[in-house]
């Protein structure tokens, strides 16, 4: 992977709908914001990169972007003849059934359920969109003129769902907007998040007592990685290579056999108005 470092050149975030507040936006505050919109295509952005622009950040909110813009790979092709590096250009699929089949092509431990498996034991059900579909509902929203202020009309994501095996309707299996993942147990409470921006790394871990829980946005505890368990550290760093990956944000648990099943990838993670403190780090090949 090549170095992201802008030498004082600009910075370019193509954002869809995951600005103020945002992890990205936080690290990278001088960076120009191309508010990217569905229908978009490759001149409509080019025309406005400007001439000292060193790096392309993709940064859209939906769990299928592949569409954002229309011709996105012609784009990538001729922000790569300018000279100028792309993040995320392959970042078009985050759903849940996709990064577990990664996972599994890379040969990394997966939470993949089979209906036919022991009838009592436990499994999750989940929606298979990022975050709920949440993203996708506001965007729709927006799309038909909608007012999608803060506070209207942003659903909740729903609860994901603990139960047995044999406790499932059969209809849930055959869903494609759900996903059944079995239930990894999680002895030590721990969830750990890995924040990747172009070749940095950092990790933050959150205690939790359920291994269903969502990492909070600014809740974590930043650790050293030598803290982080070996496995951990390596299905993260393989699956980022494997898809392409320079930003976002991993949610990983150890089971008590201490095998690391990546749960969650988001490419837009959230972080609200607290301090980044050593997180800040991240950002020092950019200076």
């Amino acid at each position: 992977m090549p170095s992201y470092g802008s030498g004082g050149r600009s910075v370019l975030i193509y954002d869809h709908s995951s600005w103020s507040g945002y992890l990205l936006q936080r690290l990278l505050p001088r960076a120009t914001r191309f508010v990217a919109r569905r229908g978009d295509r490759a001149g409509d952005v080019l025309a406005d990169v400007p001439a000292d622009a060193a790096v392309f950040i993709f940064h859209v909110d939906l769990t299928w972007a592949g569409d954002v813009p229309l011709d996105r790979s012609e784009l990538t092709a001729r922000l790569v003849r300018y000279g100028i590096a792309v993040i995320n250009h392959d970042v078009v699929d985050i759903s849940k059934r996709s990064l577990q089949h990664a996972c599994g092509e890379l040969g990394l431990p997966t939470t993949v359920a089979d209906q036919s498996g022991p009838p009592d034991d436990l499994v999750i059900v989940k929606t298979d969109r990022n975050y709920g579909g949440v993203p996708e509902t506001l965007s729709q929203q927006r799309d038909t003129g909608l007012d999608v202020g803060p506070g209207k009309g942003a659903p909740e994501p729903p609860e994901y769902l603990v139960a047995r095996r044999c406790e499932l309707d059969e209809a849930v299996w055959t869903r494609p907007d759900l996903v059944v993942e079995n239930y990894v147990s999680n002895p030590h409470g721990q969830i750990y998040r890995a924040i990747r921006l172009g070749d940095a790394m950092a990790f933050m871990v959150y205690r939790t007592g359920r291994a269903v829980d969502r990492v909070p946005a600014d809740s974590s505890l930043l650790v050293d990685a030598d803290l982080v368990p070996t496995a951990v550290k390596k299905a993260v760093v393989e699956l980022a290579q494997y898809r392409g990956i320079g930003f976002g944000a991993f949610d990983v648990i150890v089971d008590d056999a201490s095998q690391a099943f990546v749960i969650d990838f988001n490419s837009t993670p959230y972080w609200g108005a607290g301090a980044l403190g050593a997180l800040r780090r991240l950002t020092r090949p950019w200076s």
